[in-house]
């Protein structure tokens, strides 16, 4: 009963510390998908493309740039506490966060 006691206190700090390092694995490697670097430059790609193939979409619907900026700023501030191990590629990575043509000031979320 004792040790029942003495216990108490440790077992929620060590449920944390396995729940934490579960986090900073799947944010780092995500299986064979990427983790969480891998999740900001697809998320960056995905404005782009909207950019380039639907600016109309995105005129009509200027929100939704800020959807994309406000994951991409948590996935970042994530990172930040996570510190993702950069994947082995040679160009920039994550990409830059694209500049914003639909007059949106959503570019102070980020960067």
């Amino acid at each position: 009963m004792q040790m029942k006691r003495l216990l108490a206190p440790i077992i929620p700090l060590r449920l944390k510390a396995i729940g934490f390092k579960a986090i900073e694995t799947l944010c780092n490697t995500r299986g064979n998908t990427g983790g969480l670097i891998k999740r900001i430059d697809e998320n960056r790609e995905l404005l782009e493309v909207l950019q380039r193939d639907a600016p109309a979409f995105l005129a009509d619907h200027p929100w939704v740039v800020g959807w994309i900026a406000s994951n991409d700023a948590f996935f970042v501030q994530l990172n930040d506490v996570i510190r993702s191990r950069r994947p082995g590629v040679n160009r920039a990575y994550p990409r830059p966060w694209p500049e914003l043509s639909t007059g949106s000031d959503a570019t102070s979320v980020v960067d």
